[in-house]
C-alpha cells in the first residue's frame, strides 16, 4: 500500500471518528457484533445480523461515509455503510 493511501484511509478514518462523535454516536455503537457476521458460528445467527445490521445501515446519517470508508479501505470482512465486505459470502 502506499504511504498516500495510507493516508486517504487514515483521513477517512478519522473524518469518519470525528463526524460520529459530533453526531453523538451512530446507531452501530450500540451492536457493534452485528456488524461482524461472520464471527458468528451458525450460518442463520450470520443471516440475521446481517438482516438486522444492514437495517441499522439504512437509518444511520453517516451511511454514506461510512460505507466510502469501507470501500477505501479495502475492507476484508465487516459490514459499513450497508455493504456487507465479508469476502466468501455470495448473498453480500
Amino acid at each position: 500500500m502506499t504511504d498516500r493511501r495510507q493516508k486517504l484511509i487514515e483521513n477517512a478514518r478519522f473524518r469518519l471518528l470525528e463526524l460520529q462523535s459530533d453526531n453523538g454516536g451512530t446507531p452501530c455503537e450500540e451492536n457493534p457484533e452485528l456488524f461482524y457476521p461472520e464471527d458468528y458460528e451458525s450460518q442463520e445467527m450470520q443471516r440475521m445480523a446481517r438482516k438486522v445490521a444492514k437495517a441499522i445501515c439504512d437509518d444511520c446519517p453517516l451511511k454514506q461515509q461510512c460505507r466510502e470508508f469501507g470501500i477505501l479501505s479495502n475492507a476484508q470482512y465487516g459490514i459499513y455503510g450497508g455493504i456487507d465486505f465479508f469476502q466468501n459470502n455470495k448473498s453480500a
